[in-house]
């Protein structure tokens, strides 16, 4: 749902989602301080009329990293917190290596919800639900509306998918109920992802260093 989401001034939110096309159903994300949790209630289908697949999922996002349950199996699986780590990493850095991922905020926020927004790409300011957003239409035909980094609209047309947020309540927060879920489920570590993700922000952080976001951005690598 989110990259490097920001919900500063609001202490927490959730949003709720439709999704239709190839998946269907609802999705609800509950954002507090570094703490995120999506839940998924939706349907899959590949082809149209063939059957669908269910999709009940719980994903909770905490500091020490993500947890991802399938609530159809009972299976679950965790993996680094990327918006966490580069948070933390961009702590440590000067406040004019600070300052100057600043400058970038907005597209880091976009790229790392989708690679395919680079540092050529400009996005338009819209309304959304009330609050400004910027929207990327992407050369795939992609549209993606993203509101302090989180994802308000995604429309995928060459996959028949399209997600949208239908309502917005501020300073609503997650139930503490769902974050036992951690404690009462086993989750199985994902070390691959985990190492890929830690890659990726290690890079963002070099590249802050060496004033070389634009190349990082840049649309060949956007496309690896």
């Amino acid at each position: 749902m989110a990259g490097f989401y920001e919900i500063a001034p609001q202490k927490s939110l959730a949003i709720d989602y439709q999704s239709t096309g190839m998946i269907e159903g609802s999705v609800r994300v509950y954002v507090t301080g570094d703490s995120a949790v999506v839940i998924s209630n939706q349907s899959f289908s590949g082809q149209p009329l063939s059957p669908k697949t269910s999709i009940n999922q719980v994903e909770i996002h905490l500091p020490d990293g993500v947890y991802r349950y399938d609530l159809n199996t009972g299976t679950g699986k965790k993996f680094a917190n990327r918006r966490y780590l580069l948070k933390k990493g961009l702590a440590k850095l000067a406040k004019s290596d600070r300052d100057y991922f600043a400058q970038y905020s907005e597209k880091m926020r976009g790229h790392m919800v989708s690679r395919l927004i680079g540092a050529d790409n400009k996005p338009s300011t819209v309304n959304f639900l009330g609050y400004k957003a910027l929207r990327y239409e992407l050369s795939t035909g992609a549209r993606l509306t993203l509101w302090n980094g989180i994802v308000m609209e995604m429309e995928l047309v060459s996959q028949n998918f399209r997600l949208l947020a239908t309502k917005v309540n501020l300073n609503f927060s997650v139930p503490d109920s769902i974050f036992n879920i951690v404690g009462r489920n086993p989750a199985v570590a994902d070390t691959a992802a985990s190492s890929s993700i830690r890659k990726q922000v290690g890079q963002i952080i070099e590249a802050v260093r060496a004033r070389k976001l634009d190349s990082y951005l840049a649309p060949a690598r956007s496309k690896k």
